[in-house]
Formats: structure tokens, C-alpha cells, sequence
């Protein structure tokens, strides 16, 4: 068997994404090939390209697609968590905002320092719900649980009970992200600008907004309780 090789080179990173950079790049070479085969003679119009490059494509679209669908099933079951702690609808809808607002601006800023969703980028966001609901439900369980009946002093006592735990938490976890950043690989690079970027936000979202969500129009005298709503269907059905 008689064979020729060509190498090629493309500018393309190994660690690019997949949808934006890597199929683009992957599509113009198949026309180039399509259009060598139209003007090649019949005896050598069966070749083809390869690359490592090509083959993990597929790979890291699912790993695209999970972490997308990652973080609308985590949203979704951290609502249902909330709602089980705080057994308040109101503070539930209130907690998952200031969470969406978390990753919202999380992904902004991922966009903002030039980060597409590559592998290293689907694995460490699918964590990020998780730093994003955990100062906000410390919180709204405070609050929620406070034996004040005005939203001031809800919020006042919440801040009392949880301030000092959340904010030692909030400093061991951005201390333990901002050390990832001496890492040479690119997953420990891209590992810790999520978690510190995440960490920072969250506890400002925590403290702030979500803080004045709850002084402005949380709930108050068992308004939006799930308990209450129950008990009143069975006072109704007996």
C-alpha cells in the first residue's frame, strides 16, 4: 500500500471550546477537503484529515450541555431545599433570586476576563451553585426562625446569629480559591478565579442584597408560611 501524508498547521487551542471556536475551525477544514476530492483525480480521491483535536469535540459539547443542564436542576433542587428549611414561599423565592443573581453575575464576569465554556470552565461552574446558596440559606433560616415578628428585627437578629460564622466561612473558602492561582494547570487557574469570584460576590449578594430583599418585603407574621397553608386547608376540610 502506497500512502501520502500532509501536515497542516491551525491555529486552534487544544483548550478552546468546542461550539465557538473548535467546529467552526473543524467545518472550514471538511470544505477544504470536500473541495480537494471534487478536483482530485479518481485514484486518489480517498483521503481524509485526523488530529487529536477533532475526537474530543463531542466530549466537551456534553460536558457544555450538563453543565447548562447542571445549573437549572441544582436551582430548582435548592428551591425545594429552601422551601423545605424555611417552609416560607415568599423567603424560598427570595433566597433563589439572590442566587440567580450570584450566577448571573459569576458568568459575567467568567465572560469578562475572556473565559469561554471549555472542560475545565463546565466542570467548576456546575460547583457554583453550590458557594452560591450556602451563605443566602444561613441567612433566610435565621430569619425565617427569628421570634421577632417586624422584618427589621428579623434581619437584625439573622445578621447577629449567622454574620460572624458566614464571614470566617467566606474568608477560608476565598483563602483556600486564591491559593489555586499558583497552580500551573490550567483547570487550578481557571478553578480559582471561579471560587473567589463566586465567594466575593456571594457574600456581598448575602449581606446586602438579600438583606434588604428581607427588610423590604419579607415575609412577616407567618405570611406565605407552607404550614400555615396546610393547617388552614385542614381547619377548612374538618
Amino acid at each position: 500500500m502506497i500512502y501520502f501524508k500532509f501536515e497542516f498547521s491551525t491555529a486552534v487551542d487544544e483548550s478552546a471550546p468546542s461550539g465557538t471556536v473548535k467546529e467552526p475551525e473543524f467545518t472550514k477544514w471538511e470544505n477544504f477537503m470536500k473541495a480537494q476530492k471534487a478536483g482530485a483525480p479518481a485514484g486518489v480521491r480517498n483521503f481524509a484529515q485526523t488530529t487529536h483535536i477533532w475526537p474530543w469535540m463531542p466530549t466537551e459539547k456534553a460536558f457544555v450541555s450538563n453543565a447548562r443542564n447542571g445549573i437549572v436542576i441544582s436551582i430548582a433542587f435548592a428551591f425545594v431545599v429552601l422551601l423545605i428549611a424555611t417552609r416560607n414561599l415568599l423567603q424560598s423565592v427570595l433566597s433563589i433570586f439572590a442566587v440567580v443573581e450570584v450566577v448571573i453575575s459569576v458568568v459575567a464576569v467568567m465572560h469578562w476576563a475572556g473565559m469561554q465554556l471549555g472542560v475545565s470552565e463546565s466542570i467548576a461552574i456546575v460547583i457554583l451553585i453550590g458557594f452560591s446558596v450556602d451563605y443566602v440559606v444561613h441567612f433566610s433560616h435565621a430569619y425565617v426562625h427569628s421570634e421577632h415578628t417586624t422584618r427589621y428585627n428579623k434581619m437584625r437578629q439573622s445578621y447577629r446569629e449567622m454574620g460572624v460564622s458566614i464571614l470566617s466561612g467566606c474568608l477560608t473558602t476565598f483563602g483556600c480559591g486564591a491559593f489555586l492561582f499558583g497552580g500551573t494547570f490550567v483547570f487550578f487557574q481557571t478553578f480559582a478565579l471561579i471560587i473567589t469570584v463566586t465567594v466575593g460576590i456571594s457574600i456581598v449578594v448575602a449581606v446586602f442584597t438579600f438583606g434588604a430583599l428581607c427588610h423590604s418585603v419579607g415575609p412577616e407574621g407567618g405570611f406565605c408560611a407552607v404550614d400555615t397553608c396546610c393547617r388552614k386547608k385542614r381547619l377548612e376540610s374538618d
